[in-house]
């Protein structure tokens, strides 16, 4: 279903024209990017939001990266200069200490390669508390009469990032992480990117002026510039966690085990929530509830966004809560989906981490490139880890994914690969892994072989691309 099924096309007469021009807006986004861009109409959505609430960031008590992660040719720079043509931000390919703390406005770094280096660690530093509001930089400077003074300097503002390798974990967790493919739709990449002529372009920077002259979204969101809805979240928390306290919970008893579950059923959390949603003190922020907003913190709650993810699509949510309810429901659906992912991508490159730190031992033991059995990889790397998930098929399979294999071939009880100690030791440096302080393993020698041992022969070599099973 498209976001304009789900945006309501008629306004009801009360709301005010800030929100009217927020709708009109984000439409016209999504045109734009549609135009540029070829990607999955999730991503375009959380695109769009990102760079309308990039607008209103000031509001925000933290504001996520965009983080655009792909190979060559993806479209990771047309839309970083897109991004920032649009919010009139400096799209660099070089970002140092000082562009970062000096210059206030939107930041587009592209090619932002290897920023787990240890020559990038005070720029890591900077961006860590970049998002979020507060954070400055002081530098001491000396005036002409010898005196020193001391200047203070905010670092917060929207920044999205683009590169191949990926991110450093701390940064990428403050990131919405957007994976483009490449496109082979002419109609899109073969367009000119003359953005100052082009009208959806033009007008759309009509649209934001007209935004920037407001200092709130609504006066549902923001009343006087303050920041008041954040509150009213936390005292709905503060109210549910007092209720939980105090309310005799729904006691569930499993004969089948015999154990005793507690538990609230739908009903029974919506109507908690209902109570703590009407004893905030309302009149202290000026702001009328009414179903609509207690839906909104319900459909939050309910989502299972916790921690640093809701405090990064925060702001997003807040911004298509403006544009329409059932829309919003979709934005917050879309948000939950990209964070399963992201935990399930985590999950694997950690275990591609832990295991290219194996590789980098088993290099520095082994040397010279010998042939190897992958059962033997997986027995010895699931004796360090001690985790049931390791195995040949595993082992295989991520030799294969990671690119650090030279050759292969079947033996006739499995495969032997010979390692490319020179990919594995530049992946695990691209990964944060610190080769100094890899340590040799003590393996037998018999296990890394040369013929085959059942046969005494030399086994036949496999093409790249065999499938390991």
């Amino acid at each position: 279903m498209e976001d304009k099924d789900l945006i309501p096309v008629e306004k009801e007469e009360q709301i005010e024209e800030t929100i009217l021009t927020l709708y009109d807006a984000y439409n016209l986004l999504k045109k734009i990017i549609d135009k540029y861009m070829d990607m999955k109409e999730e991503d375009k959505t959380i695109v769009a939001l990102w760079i309308l609430a990039a607008i209103f960031h000031e509001n925000f008590v933290t504001f996520p990266y965009l983080f655009l992660n792909a190979s060559k040719e993806s479209g990771k720079s047309r839309l970083l200069k897109l991004i920032s043509h649009l919010l009139n931000g400096i799209c660099t390919t070089n970002l140092t200490e000082a562009v970062l703390f000096r210059q206030r406005t939107p930041l587009a770094i592209d090619e932002f390669e290897n920023i787990s280096s240890k020559e990038k660690r005070n720029l890591r530093e900077l961006l860590n508390m970049a998002y979020k509001k507060g954070g400055v930089v002081q530098r001491a400077r000396k005036l002409p009469n010898e005196k020193i003074v001391i200047d203070t300097f905010e670092v917060y503002r929207p920044i999205a990032m683009a590169n191949i390798s990926g991110m450093d974990d701390v940064l990428e967790d403050r990131c919405i992480t957007i994976i483009l493919d490449k496109s082979d739709n002419r109609y899109i990449t073969d367009l000119i990117e003359v953005f100052e002529n082009d009208q959806d372009i033009v007008k759309f920077m009509e649209y934001k002026k007209n935004l920037e002259k407001f200092s709130v979204v609504s006066v549902m969101t923001f009343s006087k510039g303050n920041i008041y809805i954040y509150q009213v979240w936390n005292d709905i928390l503060c109210n549910l966690r007092t209720l939980n306290d105090t309310n005799t919970l729904y006691t569930l008893t499993t004969l089948t085990t015999l154990t005793t579950q507690t538990t609230l059923n739908t009903l029974t959390t919506r109507d908690l929530f209902k109570k703590a949603f009407s004893l905030v003190d309302w009149e202290k922020y000026n702001i009328e509830p009414n179903e609509s907003l207690l839906n909104f913190f319900l459909k939050i709650w309910q989502s299972e966004i916790h921690g640093r993810d809701l405090e990064l699509y925060f702001p997003l949510f807040l911004i298509a809560f403006e544009i329409g309810e059932d829309f919003c429901s979709k934005v917050i659906d879309i948000a939950k989906m990209k964070i399963i992912e992201k935990k399930e991508e985590s999950l694997i490159e950690n275990r591609d981490i832990m295991f290219l730190s194996f590789l980098c031992q088993w290099c520095k033991t082994y040397p010279e490139e010998n042939w190897v059995k992958v059962s033997e990889l997986a027995r010895k790397f699931k004796e360090l880890e001690q985790d049931e998930w390791i195995n040949s098929k595993w082992v295989g399979r991520a030799l294969k994914r990671l690119g650090v294999r030279k050759s292969l071939r079947r033996i006739s009880r499995g495969r032997e690969v010979i390692l490319n100690s020179e990919k594995i030791f530049e992946k695990a440096k691209k990964v944060g892994i610190d080769l100094d302080e890899i340590q040799p393993l003590e393996i037998e020698e018999s296990k890394v072989v040369g013929i085959n041992p059942w046969t005494g022969q030399k086994a036949p070599e496999l093409s790249d691309n065999y499938f390991e099973e």
